[in-house]
């Protein structure tokens, strides 16, 4: 997937994610953000799974994706991360009865924090640090000062080893009263944030 199809991908899920959830008449604007924010990541879950969909070895695992063969051949939906796009094979169990799925490389890792403070994404973020994916993304917030936001990720950008990608999307709260809003971009250059004008 390069840059202008991710980009593409993350504007879809946002487009999704606008669709305003039902809520059980719950007028929690936390509850109501948190599902928005669920919502947009299945919705980015779901453009990976259409993009990588001619591949049989290649799973994209999401904790409120509801594949019931995935779970039962994976055990979980979700792998440590917001999603995860990874490569599997499979193995035959130890009584030779029964063919087990493992994780055979990790393709993407995807954190996503739509809180709007540098503390909680960086505590995401310190994910993507334990990973070992060819490429990850990292999902926040616009902020009053992204830049301020971007610089306080970029030690820990450092220590990541991989292709990283950074976007900064509108917090849910901004959801309902924008008809567009695209994110802001950037890439790793081992050093810095490039921005990525798509």
């Amino acid at each position: 997937m390069n840059d202008k199809k991710l980009y593409s991908a993350i504007q879809e899920a946002i487009t999704l994610g606008y669709q305003k959830p039902d809520n059980n008449n719950n007028n929690d604007l936390g509850v109501i953000h948190r599902q928005m924010s669920k919502e947009f990541v299945e919705a980015l879950a779901k453009e990976l799974r259409h993009f990588y969909s001619d591949s049989e070895s290649i799973r994209v695992l999401s904790k409120h994706y509801e594949n019931k063969e995935q779970r039962l051949e994976l055990g979980m939906n979700e792998l440590l991360f917001d999603i995860l796009v990874c490569e599997c094979d499979s193995v035959l169990s130890s009584s030779g009865h029964h063919q087990l799925t493992y994780v055979k490389k990790a393709i993407w890792q995807i954190e996503s924090e739509l809180a709007r403070n540098s503390r909680e994404a960086l505590y995401d973020f310190n994910k993507l640090v334990l990973g070992s994916s060819e490429n990850q993304l990292f999902i926040g917030s616009i902020t009053d000062d992204p830049t301020a936001y971007i610089q306080t990720l970029l030690p820990a950008a450092r220590h990541c080893n991989a292709n990283l990608y950074l976007a900064l999307v509108p917090h849910p709260d901004s959801w309902n009263l924008e008809k567009k809003s695209n994110p802001m971009f950037w890439k790793f250059n081992g050093e810095g944030w490039d921005e990525l004008n798509n």
